[in-house]
């Protein structure tokens, strides 16, 4: 209909494969743009009304064709236009996270894009103002307002950690910042369902313009979350303290150690369990081990991990996964937490949040094994040592096995109803198929033949076992039989073989699993903690 209009591709986001990538961009000069623009906005005020705000993202993630000062600020100033020849007071809301990349956005080119909207016509997202803050670079965005945002997780990934330190002076900085233009404080995560204080802490600082003392407000939210100490059911005063003090000293240690990260610098906000990453031989970000050895034997934390974790930290391996993982904190302190949570868990087990808190520990806890026993299998490879190999490999499908019955003990932490609420959506069978294939492809391959596999990844009871273990198990049995026959690694046999395998016919599986819990919480992280604890304990109470 519009066949001589000036439209370009946008780039390729991802590498997707040509039927699913690359939107026409029609040209901010045509005059084709401000009538679809003006006429959008008409036709939603008809139907929704209007607040005045409009969000609208031009380059998410995507370089402008041209890099003038001239073309960015026509592109603004066009968006801008379509919505004010239709609301007089519209208000653009935008997030600011194409600035992250400072490849192209230079401060010359971001002053030229803002400058093509008023200061009154725009509110900015700073995205990641917890890690890294864009406004403190462009003199507060150039007058913009902004919103300062903890962002801290990107595709729903499970893990603990967080920066409260971070969040608790950043706040207050934004707000004393020459020139400030801060208006308000929000939450950008891209999953909701994990590390629910990094959230609690960023709203708290919304009604406050100094730096908290965290120790003190990590003792308070662990307080509020389980409703202590009014909701222990015990008749003796003593033994609620005694409950309380160890809630309180479990939530101390993770206060001051997981709780206390930075997560910039890595691409997955969160990283990931290595139970979750398509296995290979280097899934470990090297960079950080001597640093982060150096940094636990200078004095920092405890250094009583186990003797086998230490040992490796100072293995060097190239990295060749975007999806590698770490460790940034010593792993002993998930079990120091582990122990004070599993010693309460009779009197505070009708408390959903204790129980979905303990199931998270647990799962970190065994996570972090995994990635020790992964260490030392890859070591064993090096080594030409077949045993060592196949006896970790075996160690890591039984944490595997292990992690997958704990998060089945609560609803939270199923994959069975993020797949139920999919074929829920429609009474058509093949509509019931197509959701329940999309839910099945978002959580793991993310793309016909895995563009961004694993970026949503999820501990979820169910996924584990029936997704994760497969990958695991032929990563392991090629291992052994590279080392008995004596034939190099071929990563490329492999990763074809598990996707053919395993990983693609997983997207259109019909398996069902658990919409409601299976065993007890309670019982099994105590099971669980003597099997695996690092103390040696016999004992939960």
């Amino acid at each position: 209909m519009y066949v001589y209009n000036k439209v370009t591709k946008s780039p390729n986001w991802w590498d997707a494969p040509p039927q699913y990538c690359c939107v026409d961009l029609l040209s901010f000069s045509d005059p084709l743009f401000q009538q679809i623009g003006s006429t959008f906005i008409q036709l939603q005020t008809k139907y929704f009304g209007t607040a005045h705000i409009y969000q609208a993202d031009t380059f998410n993630e995507m370089r402008p064709p041209n890099g003038t000062s001239a073309y960015l600020k026509k592109a603004s100033s066009e968006v801008y236009a379509a919505m004010t020849a239709t609301d007089p007071q519209a208000i653009w809301l935008m997030q600011g996270w194409l600035f992250q990349d400072t490849g192209f956005w230079t401060n010359t080119r971001i002053k030229a894009y803002l400058s093509g909207v008023p200061n009154t016509g725009m509110i900015i997202l700073d995205l990641y103002s917890d890690e890294a803050p864009v406004y403190n670079r462009t003199e507060s965005y150039f007058g913009k307002p902004f919103v300062w945002n903890t962002l801290h997780n990107f595709g729903g990934t499970d893990g603990l950690m967080g920066d409260l330190p971070s969040i608790s002076e950043g706040i207050p900085g934004a707000l004393v910042f020459p020139n400030s233009t801060v208006m308000g404080v929000g939450i950008t995560m891209e999953g909701i369902w994990q590390n629910y204080i990094v959230y609690d802490l960023t709203l708290h600082m919304a009604w406050n313009s100094k730096v908290v003392n965290l120790t003190n407000f990590v003792s308070r939210y662990a307080m509020r979350r389980y409703g202590l100490p009014h909701s222990v059911l015990v008749t003796s005063p003593a033994m609620r303290d005694n409950v309380t003090n160890y809630i309180l000293n479990g939530w101390r240690t993770l206060g001051s150690t997981v709780y206390t990260i930075m997560t910039v610098g890595h691409t997955l906000g969160i990283p990931k369990s290595v139970v979750e990453i398509t296995p290979t031989l280097d899934l470990v970000k090297p960079a950080r081990r001597r640093a982060l050895f150096n940094y636990w034997m200078d004095g920092h934390g405890d250094n009583t991990s186990n003797p086998l974790f230490a040992s490796n930290m100072l293995r060097e391996t190239p990295v060749q996964d975007t999806w590698t993982t770490t460790l940034l904190y010593n792993p002993t302190v998930i079990h120091v937490a582990w122990r004070d949570f599993v010693r309460v868990g009779d009197t505070l087990s009708n408390i959903s949040k204790f129980t979905y808190d303990l199931v998270d520990i647990t799962r970190q806890a065994m996570s972090d094994l995994a990635l020790i026993h992964y260490l030392n299998m890859t070591s064993y490879y090096k080594n030409g040592d077949a045993d060592g190999v196949y006896n970790e490999g075996q160690t890591i499908l039984e944490l595997i096995d292990d992690m997958d019955d704990i998060l089945n003990t609560h609803v939270n932490w199923l994959l069975g109803p993020w797949i139920a609420s999919a074929r829920g959506q429609s009474n058509n069978s093949s509509q019931k198929d197509l959701w329940e294939f999309n839910a099945r492809n978002q959580i793991t391959l993310w793309g016909p033949q895995g563009q961004i596999s694993d970026y949503a990844s999820k501990m979820w009871g169910g996924l584990v076992r029936s997704y994760y273990r497969p990958r695991w198990k032929m990563f392991v049995d090629m291992l052994v039989e590279s080392v008995d026959n004596g034939t190099p690694w071929n990563e490329t046999i492999y990763i074809d073989r598990v996707f053919n395998e395993f990983e693609l016919p997983w997207q259109y599986s019909h398996d069902t699993f658990p919409v409601v819990p299976v065993n007890n919480t309670i019982n099994l992280s105590c099971q669980l903690y003597l099997k695996w604890n690092f103390f040696g304990d016999t004992r939960c109470t």
